[in-house]
């Protein structure tokens, strides 16, 4: 068994630093003091956990482009996408969608504001 030691950890562990790693075998408990990025994977969360100089990111996930089946569908945040005014013919509903999906996108942080 593997964790990341932390307060709640019994009190074998309450003496170690926070960010360390612990194991328990059979000669009882050891500890490997992480390194820049070291990365685990923390079960009971399923997540992934990347140490830094300023500690553990758990669950944070960076990058620069998100790639499925080799094409892109998430890149870096663009700039702003105004919303719908003006024009001859004014629709109303289309332009509701059109203000909820672009609502929806930022508050996302996929467009910014």
């Amino acid at each position: 068994m593997v964790s990341l030691a932390n307060r709640s950890n019994e009190a074998a562990l309450a003496v170690r630093p926070v960010a360390d790693l612990a194991g328990y075998g059979a000669a009882g408990w050891r500890f490997i003091a992480p390194r820049p990025g070291m990365s685990v994977f923390v079960k009971a969360a399923q997540v992934r956990a990347v140490y830094d100089s300023s500690g553990w990111d758990v669950g944070l996930v960076r990058g620069s482009a998100l790639v499925i089946e080799g094409q892109q569908v998430v890149g870096p945040r663009l700039g702003p996408i105004a919303d719908p005014v003006g024009g001859s013919t004014i629709d109303d509903e289309a332009r509701l969608a059109v203000g909820e999906i672009l609502g929806i996108l930022r508050q996302h942080g996929l467009i910014s504001s």
